[in-house]
């Protein structure tokens, strides 16, 4: 079945959040967040930027939202949450991860992305330089990544 993408809505969060990945699901109980308050904090960053819905047969398997860096004017913050079916697609998450990026960065060609991952999974390195992703610092528990190109 064919992946598509679309402008997310709230009741896309909301769907992913009801029964996130293990992945997503770590990552929320690291940070600190309940359901509600990542909820409320994706509400905020969706108002701030632009947020997408890629999905299979009308399920929605990730979504990612990027806004401007506040500090940064080159610069856009990226957040991501995901069901595990998406991370049940194995290879080909990571192949269409690998164009979605790069449709993106093609938008946006002179910017830079970050991205905030509080995810202790051994591959988390691994994945990201596959989406075009370095690791520029560890905080506290949270891994920082920043695109390349």
């Amino acid at each position: 079945m064919k992946l598509r993408s679309r402008s997310a809505t709230l009741k896309d969060v909301m769907a992913i959040l009801e029964s996130p990945s293990r992945i997503t699901a770590a990552e929320m109980d690291t940070a600190g967040y309940t359901t509600w308050s990542l909820l409320k904090a994706i509400r905020a960053q969706m108002q701030a930027g632009e947020t997408i819905t890629v999905s299979q047969g009308g399920e929605p398997l990730f979504v990612l939202g990027h806004y401007p860096d506040p500090l940064r004017t080159r610069n856009r913050i990226m957040w991501f949450i995901a069901s595990e079916q998406w991370f049940g697609l194995g290879a080909r998450s990571v192949l269409y991860g690998r164009r979605f990026m790069g449709d993106l960065r093609k938008r946006f060609p002179s910017t830079s992305f970050t991205c905030l991952s509080w995810s202790k999974h051994p591959d988390l390195v691994r994945w990201f330089a596959f989406q075009g992703f370095l690791l520029e610092e560890r905080a506290n528990q949270a891994a920082v990544f920043k695109s390349v190109g």
